[in-house]
């Protein structure tokens, strides 16, 4: 946090003035206090350590109050929609004065930790959209991103599971970073159950590319996401079955109950509710509230399976404890 802050600091003129005080305190004690009391009192009475005191707390107090105000108001998050705003005005090469304006936006929704920012400034150093390109600055982005804690700070936005599968793709092709597969593998099985919402990023092609890549390799997760994403971001069901149905078979409960939903309903493949029950007890059994409940519902109306109320009711109870 510290380290953001004289980030903050020097990226804001006002508060690099601010800032500028802070260091400068203690030369201006120890000038004041040798040209009025000739160093007699440095140590003996304190007085020295109450001068520094007195230069200095006030204006660290400041900082961190402007610092705090920036965060409540939201200010990142405010900061990245603008980022992403002139993201999207820029032209194919990311050299014109829209693509600068976006990365100069982005590096400050980052100093106030927004994950998603961090993100996104990664993906600008990435292609040289906005800066100079470097992917060592580019997987750095990612890696601090990836490797913070999501319960570090409340006004925190969720954007580590995209990070972390940047950095997989950055250590499993060397790029910015020395290739190491071991710890690329070991990122792509980090990733938690999230929804990415692509429009919170600037070239959303490109992490659509991370998932794939991550899908292609066997992570569950990347191919649930995938499954949803085709489904629901471009209509194609047939390739949102693939997706599912591969997560499915890895045991991955989400992608149980999505391919189950398919089934019952015929979308992207043959419409058969035998397979869909089959599918959403395996995720109801693996603790899944809305596959109990659904699976509650084919036991009452009888969609599937033989109609059991008791079995119903057994399922419903397991959803809402």
């Amino acid at each position: 946090m510290l380290f953001s802050m004289l980030m903050f600091i020097r990226k804001h003129p006002i508060m690099f003035y601010v800032g500028l005080s802070c260091p400068l305190a203690y030369p201006l004690a120890v000038s004041a206090e040798r040209l009025l009391f000739g160093g007699h009192f440095v140590f003996s009475e304190g007085f020295f350590f109450e001068v520094v005191m007195f230069a200095y707390m006030p204006v660290m107090l400041f900082t961190v109050a402007i610092f705090v105000c920036c965060v409540e108001r939201d200010l990142g998050s405010k900061w990245l929609e603008l980022g992403l705003r002139y993201a999207h005005e820029a032209n194919g090469d990311g050299q014109d004065a829209h693509a600068v304006k976006a990365a100069k936006y982005f590096i400050k929704s980052t100093l106030l930790f927004d994950k998603t920012a961090i993100v996104n400034l990664g993906l600008c150093y990435a292609y040289g959209f906005g800066v100079e390109k470097n992917p060592q600055k580019a997987a750095k982005c990612y890696r601090v991103a990836a490797e913070g804690k999501e319960d570090d700070y409340k006004f925190l936005s969720n954007g580590r599971d995209i990070a972390q599968f940047a950095l997989g793709l950055c250590y499993a092709d060397g790029i910015g970073v020395e290739r190491d597969k071991i710890k690329a593998e070991d990122l792509f099985s980090k990733s938690q159950p999230m929804y990415v919402d692509l429009q919170k990023i600037w070239n959303p092609k490109e992490v659509v590319m991370w998932f794939r890549v991550a899908g292609e390799r066997g992570n569950a997760f990347a191919q649930d996401w995938l499954g949803a994403y085709y489904r629901r971001d471009r209509n194609d069901y047939a390739e949102a079955v693939k997706w599912f149905r591969k997560a499915a078979e890895q045991g991955y409960a989400n992608a149980q109950y999505e391919l189950g939903e398919c089934y019952l309903n015929g979308i992207g493949v043959q419409k058969d509710e035998v397979e869909a029950v089959k599918l959403y007890r395996k995720a109801a059994e693996q603790g899944t509230d809305y596959a109990q409940t659904r699976l509650g519902k084919c036991y009452l109306n009888g969609t599937g399976v033989e109609k059991d109320e008791v079995e119903a009711v057994k399922w419903f109870r397991k959803a809402v404890e």
